[in-house]
């Protein structure tokens, strides 16, 4: 009888290792999903857009919020931008160095402006472009697979929160 209660508590310790091993989190470390490949490639379109765009306002603005802003955006995207390619290398997932032809459009007009129709352009722009990649960003961390990438969609959401606010105050000038 005593063989048979370390037989049966043997075989729920097995049971439990098992269920424990198909936990999403631990299965996230090696895998990924249709998510976070779409997301990796959002995510890093985000930045170089948003660093391109900043390094034209930080070179063209006479407003000194306007590039202090555009600077915190150069260095906080371009921080995001390598730690993403860090992660996404470690699984195979291709980040991109390219804008999008949307945010291209965006870009070659600000070459064509100076302060302030450049600064308005910009923050708007800013308030939109920060309000979709929250939205990408909530939509990874529900939906993506590899747990690294989804700690970075969390580290990344507050500060995205942040930028978002201080672009909707910044726009509320103009």
């Amino acid at each position: 009888m005593n063989r048979g209660k370390w037989l049966g508590f043997a075989i729920a310790i097995l049971f439990l290792s098992v269920i424990g091993c198909t936990n999403k989190d631990d299965a996230a470390d090696t895998r990924t999903n249709v998510t976070d490949s779409a997301f990796a490639i959002l995510a890093s379109s985000i930045n170089i857009a948003e660093i391109a765009a900043s390094q034209i306002v930080a070179d063209s603005s006479s407003d000194s919020t306007m590039i202090e802003f555009a600077e915190m955006m150069l260095a906080e995207h371009s921080a995001a931008q390598q730690e993403l390619q860090t992660v996404a290398s470690q699984f195979g997932l291709a980040v991109t160095n390219a804008v999008d032809a949307e945010h291209q459009m965006f870009i070659d007009s600000l070459l064509d402006l100076k302060s302030p129709a450049i600064d308005s352009l910009y923050i708007f722009r800013q308030v939109a472009d920060h309000e979709k990649a929250i939205h990408i960003f909530k939509n990874h961390e529900a939906h993506g697979r590899q747990r690294q990438l989804r700690f970075y969609t969390q580290e990344l959401l507050p500060v995205l929160t942040t930028h978002l606010q201080q672009a909707q105050s910044l726009a509320s000038q103009y």
